[in-house]
């Protein structure tokens, strides 16, 4: 699922926080949606040495034209971590 400016703004909140990954394009890069109706790009990975699950935020998403910049972030640290 690719994550344009139009998709960002469609997102609802519900009684709980939920995330929804990019999918196979981007492994690990996705979306919070918080109860109150924030969304905020995160970072799944896991750790070598203890191999458990993190989460990096990599920042909000306040409507059309900033999805770019946290989709680079994203790109740059799958390679670090």
């Amino acid at each position: 699922m690719a994550f344009t400016p139009k998709f960002l703004d469609s997102l609802t909140p519900k009684g709980k926080p939920y995330r929804l990954m990019e999918g196979k394009q981007l492994p690990g890069f996705g979306v919070q949606v918080s109860p109150g109706g924030k969304v905020t790009f995160i970072y799944l990975y896991r750790t070598p040495t203890e191999n458990k699950q993190r989460v990096m935020t990599l920042g909000g998403y306040y409507g059309t034209g900033r999805d770019g910049l946290a989709r680079d972030g994203g790109l740059s640290l799958s390679v670090l971590v």
